[in-house]
């Protein structure tokens, strides 16, 4: 079940109902969605910033697109290690899908002994 619709991604891109592609941006939450649950499942409303952001990220920029000239103007858009093309998550999505789910990567050892635990 979606957890962020179409609706909510015009309105986090402050894009007007006449220039927004809806059937566009349902597949591309669907998409986000996926990917999203591929670190936490099921996804919680507390993801919906997480979902809306990587959605965000492919509706606007659906290349990747690192830089853009014009005649001898060059500009750089962000850092050109970054995934080309397509839906992705930025190490920054990961961390908070994680913090989410209540993981922080670290473990826990437990050094009682069973016969300890049992008392």
């Amino acid at each position: 079940m979606p957890i962020v619709y179409p609706d909510d991604l015009a309105t986090y891109l402050g894009s007007s109902a006449a220039a927004f592609d809806a059937a566009r941006a349902d597949l591309i939450l669907a998409l986000a969605h996926g990917l999203c649950e591929t670190v936490l499942s099921p996804l919680t409303e507390a993801a919906r910033s997480v979902v809306l952001e990587v959605a965000a990220r492919a509706y606007t920029n659906p290349s990747s697109a690192h830089a853009m000239g014009l005649g001898s103007a060059q500009v750089s858009l962000g850092s050109g290690s970054a995934a080309i093309g397509g839906l992705f998550l930025s190490k920054k999505n990961v961390a908070t899908l994680r913090r989410i789910a209540g993981g922080s990567g670290a473990f826990s050892v437990s050094l009682l002994t069973a016969e300890a635990l049992a008392d």
